[in-house]
């Protein structure tokens, strides 16, 4: 039996306009920027 690692990543890429990636990596900047703010910055992942 074929296993379904995908979960459907093609078929919402596909999808994605430049607007929405623009926007998402704005949201995705600040959460980064709230996170490193209240956690004191430190880059030690």
């Amino acid at each position: 039996m074929m296993e379904a690692n995908d979960r459907g990543t093609k078929k919402w890429t596909a999808l994605m306009l430049t607007e929405h990636q623009e926007a998402l990596r704005k949201l995705f900047d600040q959460k980064r920027v709230q996170r490193e703010a209240n956690f004191g910055g430190g880059s030690d992942s």
